[in-house]
């Protein structure tokens, strides 16, 4: 894997999803909260994107942008919630990271976008 790029996990604080943009609203005006995780974070969280991929019916991956709908947000907590459980203890802290943009979305009831 090419170790280049950004990994943000954001959560929109203005907008309900970037796949329903307001019309007349530029993307310099949606405010975002970013949570950033490591090349190394990524790695150790793969094998929950792709539990969310299934999911979800979503494609998360290195230069991929992806979302998890807000009315989803719940679910994808639950099962990070148990992936961590059962993590290897280098993929705690990674875990832990993905938990608190999750945990932050959902309190605002706001999707979560994975831009990496």
């Amino acid at each position: 894997m090419d170790h280049n790029n950004r990994y943000l996990l954001s959560v929109p604080h203005n907008i309900d999803s970037l796949n329903e943009f307001p019309e007349g609203m530029l993307w310099e005006d949606v405010e975002f909260e970013d949570f950033e995780i490591s090349a190394a974070d990524y790695d150790n969280l793969f094998d929950i994107f792709c539990q969310f991929n299934r999911a979800f019916d979503i494609f998360i991956d290195e230069y991929e942008e992806e979302e998890i709908s807000a009315d989803k947000i719940q679910t994808a907590v639950k099962m990070t919630e148990d992936y961590a459980r059962k993590a290897p203890a280098e993929a705690k802290a990674s875990t832990e990271k993905l938990l608190s943009a999750l945990r932050r979305a959902a309190d605002l009831d706001k999707p979560l976008e994975l831009f990496f």
